[in-house]
C-alpha cells in the first residue's frame, strides 16, 4: 500500500471567495474548507500506518475500513468545491440539452437534485454518469462512501451534510441551502465533466501537485 499523498488544494477556496456569493457567506465557506483539511490529514496519516505496517490484527482493520470514509471524503470535497463559483450562473444550452435527454427536461433535472437533497441522513447528493449503459444516476451516497456507485463518472456533487449549510440556513434550512447553491453551480466545469465522461474516460478534479 503507497503512502498517502494527498495534498490541500488552497486554489479552490481562493476560487469560491473571489467575490461574495450571493447567499452563502464567506464564513461558511471557510468553515467548511477548514474541514476539508481534516480529511485531507486524516487520509494521509491513515494511508501512511498502514503502508508502515505499524498495525496488525484488529488495528490494522479498522484503520483499513475507514479509508473510504476519508479518501472519499478528501476527494468528494474536492469535486463539490470545484463545480461552486460565486457567480451567479446560467448553464450553456448543451448542458440544459445534456441532461434533458436523461431526465426529460432541464426542470425535472433540477427537481430531482433538490428532492434528493431532501434525504434524511448526512450526505452528498451525486449526479453519476455510466458511459457502458449511457444512464444517469441520482443518488444519495450516505456520510462520504456508503451509497457510492462504482465505476460511474461523477457530473455534479452537493454537499447535504448539516456543516455545509447550518451556519447560513440553520438546521431546518437544507432546502433552501440546496436551490441557492444551484445558482451557483460553475457549469463550465460541468460540462467538461460531461465531456470527458461521454468520451469514455475519468473525470479529473483540480489538484495540488
Amino acid at each position: 500500500m503507497s503512502a498517502g499523498n494527498y495534498k490541500l488544494n488552497e486554489g479552490l477556496l481562493a476560487k469560491m471567495t473571489a467575490k461574495p456569493m450571493e447567499g452563502i457567506s464567506e464564513n461558511l465557506l471557510k468553515q467548511h474548507f477548514d474541514l476539508y483539511k481534516g480529511y485531507v490529514t486524516n487520509a494521509n496519516n491513515l494511508l501512511k500506518e498502514l503502508s508502515s505496517g505499524a498495525h496488525t490484527g484488529q488495528a490494522a482493520v479498522d484503520r483499513r475500513r475507514r479509508l473510504g470514509f476519508e479518501i472519499n471524503g478528501v476527494i468528494m470535497h474536492e469535486l463539490f468545491f470545484e463545480n461552486l463559483t460565486p457567480d451567479n450562473t446560467t448553464p450553456a444550452d448543451k448542458v440544459k440539452a445534456f441532461f434533458s435527454k436523461y431526465y426529460g427536461s432541464w426542470e425535472k433535472f433540477v427537481a430531482e437534485i433538490e428532492a434528493a437533497g431532501g434525504t434524511r441522513g448526512v450526505g452528498w447528493v451525486a449526479v453519476m454518469f455510466d458511459k457502458l449503459t449511457d444512464t444517469i444516476t441520482t443518488t444519495w451516497v450516505e456520510e462520504h462512501h456508503l451509497g457510492m456507485l462504482a465505476n460511474m463518472e461523477p457530473l455534479l456533487l452537493v454537499d447535504c451534510w448539516e456543516h455545509a449549510f447550518i451556519v447560513d440556513f440553520g438546521s431546518t434550512g437544507r432546502g433552501n441551502y440546496v436551490k441557492t447553491l444551484l445558482k451557483h453551480i460553475d457549469w463550465e466545469v460541468v460540462s467538461k465533466r460531461i465531456a470527458a465522461a461521454e468520451a469514455g474516460k475519468q473525470v479529473e478534479r483540480s489538484v495540488k501537485k
